[in-house]
């Protein structure tokens, strides 16, 4: 899998940091 974001990826990380949840990346942090 590469490093880079998916479109899809950025859409739901967008829409998850509007609503508050923590993104992918600082759920596995």
């Amino acid at each position: 899998m590469g490093s880079a974001p998916t479109r899809r990826q950025v859409l739901a990380t967008g829409a998850a940091q509007r609503a508050g949840y923590p993104t992918a990346a600082e759920a596995t942090d």
